[in-house]
């Protein structure tokens, strides 16, 4: 009987300690995912900026295509008085002739 409590006992040690080593190896987890957790929230903020910045620039690159596309066709407009002038001058050039 005495054997049977003392192994009891020797048993009930090594289940204590494996619950303090339990404890620390949790207390351990929750650190690291605690601080995975702070480093998740910092990339997501920082993503959200990222994501702001690419709005902002892609409303500056439609700006300037709206842009573009006015002094395109302001320069068609210049062109065609050009060829416009151009012509009327040859056509006095040769009627003065």
């Amino acid at each position: 009987m005495v054997e049977e409590m003392e192994e009891v006992e020797s048993v009930l040690e090594r289940m204590e300690e494996e619950i303090v080593n339990l404890a620390m190896k949790t207390g351990t987890c929750e650190a690291v995912a605690k601080r995975y957790g702070d480093a998740v929230k910092a990339l997501k903020t920082l993503t959200e900026g990222c994501v702001k910045e690419i709005e902002e620039l892609k409303a500056a690159v439609n700006c300037r295509e709206k842009e573009k596309q006015e002094l395109q066709s302001g320069l068609k407009c210049c062109r065609n008085v050009i060829v416009c002038v151009l012509g009327v001058l040859l056509f006095f050039y040769f009627a003065a002739a």
